[in-house]
């Protein structure tokens, strides 16, 4: 027997994450890190201790804008498009002094 929505996909959630650090791959603590939908929802979170940060609850399927910013230090590129399709651990940005 099946149910009319056994096929339905549905828009999971996931945790987009990854790490800010200086040149010498040292965390840097307290960034500004935003993320940004296509629609113009942000949401902002700011680094660990050692420069890590995590977004939950990201929809599945959808296009970000991922920025940081800080006022000591300058990020090239500062901002990185990304497509969420599943669970990402591995965003980094590099500053320069």
């Amino acid at each position: 027997m099946r149910y009319q929505n056994e096929f339905i996909p549905t828009a999971a959630n996931v945790t987009v994450s990854g790490r800010v650090l200086t040149e010498n791959g040292n965390g840097i603590r307290n960034t500004v890190v935003t993320i940004t939908d296509t629609s113009g929802n942000v949401l902002v979170t700011r680094t660990s201790t050692f420069g890590y940060f995590h977004f939950y609850e990201i929809r599945v399927g959808e296009t970000y804008v991922i920025s940081v910013n800080s006022k000591r230090f300058i990020f090239k590129p500062s901002s990185q498009v990304i497509n969420v399709d599943e669970e990402l651990s591995n965003i980094y940005f590099i500053a320069y002094e």
